[in-house]
């Protein structure tokens, strides 16, 4: 079976209504633990030469949210990478450009669509708890949303970097170690070679960054429930 499989099973049963909150963290808690290991597992046999043909691939994918704010949830995707040990950029206007091994794709897609989703949720409900809203200009609104979703892509970063860290030490040793820096330390010299990484700035609201980070403390890496996420509620934004 597909080692992404099993994850794909973990994380249905982690939003499965009918199961216990308890319950129901603790599958997404081991989902998130075996995307890790996954990605560990997979450094060691490419060090050890058992796939030898595996290779650092640049893919380019589209956010599922909508284009207006298709810079921050590509913003998003790019912290997603990061913590799970890949890289990314903007890729053109509107996509991610991925850079990682090819054997890391499926994960980092698999999390950053998942996180797309829940941080529409939870823009849509920190909108309703936000007092000024009616109040706010349509450009005022419009700043807010990118900037919450900003804060909230910082705050899941965060939390995953830690996450990440506890199970390589948990699991790896010393050699591992320097294997996931020799691979890190490879994807940044294809990037170079490429003339990839050029940084991008945009300007945000502080009181959306805010927002959005208080909701990524609440969003679900591994650690606690989505909720009731859905592909769907990202395009009513």
């Amino acid at each position: 079976m597909d080692k992404l499989d099993t994850v794909r099973k973990l994380l249905a049963m982690a939003d499965d209504l009918s199961l216990t909150e308890e319950a129901r963290q603790s599958y997404r808690e081991k989902a998130t633990e075996l995307m890790i290991k996954y990605g560990i597992e997979d450094a060691e046999l490419a060090a050890q030469n058992a796939t030898p043909d595996a290779k650092i691939v640049y893919v380019q994918h589209a956010p599922l949210g909508p284009k207006t704010y298709a810079t921050e949830f590509v913003y998003l995707g790019i912290r997603v990478a990061k913590a799970l040990g890949g890289k990314a950029l903007y890729y053109g206007k509107d996509k991610l450009g991925l850079v990682c091994w090819d054997t890391d794709v499926d994960r980092i897609l698999l999390m950053w669509r998942s996180l797309e989703t829940q941080a529409s949720h939870e823009l849509a409900a920190a909108i309703k708890k936000e007092h000024s809203w009616s109040y706010m200009s349509g450009m005022e609104k419009y700043k807010f949303r990118r900037a919450f979703i900003i804060g909230f892509a910082e705050e899941i970063n965060r939390r995953m970097t830690i996450v990440y860290k506890k199970v390589v030490e948990e699991t790896t040793g010393t050699s591992t170690a320097l294997v996931i820096y020799d691979r890190a330390e490879a994807l940044k010299n294809f990037m170079d070679s490429l003339g990839l990484g050029k940084k991008r700035t945009r300007s945000y609201s502080l009181d959306g960054v805010m927002a959005g980070q208080r909701a990524g403390v609440r969003a679900d890496i591994g650690q606690s429930g989505f909720g009731k996420s859905s592909q769907k509620s990202i395009g009513g934004m």
